[in-house]
């Protein structure tokens, strides 16, 4: 396995857990910016945060389809010895 692809799987698995815990974050605690900041840039009404759980689902999501696409191409070989053992 080349280290290129372990290091792009390693980064997707890592941005997908990220995102997952902002949205979980997002979906807890849902004035988290008002929390933290100290600041109301949607004067209170949670959009910003909504549209913050949105984009970290859809992030995650994709995270979560490359990585996956890296691993099957990462484990091919294997699975084909594998299967090539079998018969």
């Amino acid at each position: 396995m080349a280290l290129g692809s372990k290091l792009r799987l390693l980064i997707e698995v890592l941005l997908a857990v990220g995102a997952v815990s902002a949205l979980g974050a997002s979906l807890i605690f849902p004035n988290w910016i008002e929390m933290t900041v100290g600041a109301s840039p949607d004067n209170g009404d949670g959009q910003v945060e909504w549209r913050t759980a949105f984009l970290a689902a859809a992030v995650a999501l994709t995270a979560l389809y490359l990585a996956r696409r890296d691993w099957r191409a990462l484990t091919a070989p294997h699975r084909a010895a594998t299967a090539e053992g079998q018969r």
